[in-house]
């Protein structure tokens, strides 16, 4: 399977088809990397907001993982069972987990569904000792515009 561009399915069909096992051995083997090399890979969660006030937070519903080009858009919410790939893929000491904010996201991936996401970096964290009008406040799609110097699409 070429995995370029974006994938997306539903849990049942990732992990009927074996697409979620096939994204990972892709991604765990691909751009020539050695074992001795970490893997930058992005990693986001999401979930349905709280309407109700001290209600419990909602379990994450959705997992994104993306490393180049190649990104994966995850339906654990809705997913049957949690393949062991994931369970390796996310625990492997070869990836690095980045994003902004990813401190809370693995929180909530190991509350949520005992998932281990070894080897964060927070985005923001880096950018403070790199930027020169940094504010630790901004999110993802901020910190990526002001790198980028021109506003980004959330679509």
């Amino acid at each position: 399977m070429d995995y370029r561009g974006r994938f997306c399915c539903s849990a049942d069909e990732m992990l009927g088809c074996g697409y979620f096992d096939d994204w990972v051995q892709a991604m765990s083997s691909h751009f020539g990397f050695s074992s001795n090399h970490n893997r930058l890979i992005g990693l986001d969660v999401e979930w349905n907001p709280n309407t109700q006030r001290n209600a419990p937070r909602n379990p994450v519903a959705t997992l994104q993982l993306c490393q180049g080009e190649n990104c994966l858009v995850y339906q654990i919410l809705h997913a049957p069972y949690i393949p062991r790939s994931l369970v390796d893929f996310l625990r492997s000491r070869n990836n690095m987990f980045v994003g902004a904010g990813i401190e809370a996201d693995a929180q909530k991936l190991l509350e949520d569904y005992n998932l281990h996401v070894t080897n964060c970096m927070d985005l923001r964290m880096l950018a403070e000792h790199v930027l020169v009008d940094y504010s630790s406040c901004l999110s993802l799609f901020s910190l990526s515009s002001l790198i980028m110097k021109f506003p980004i699409s959330r679509s």
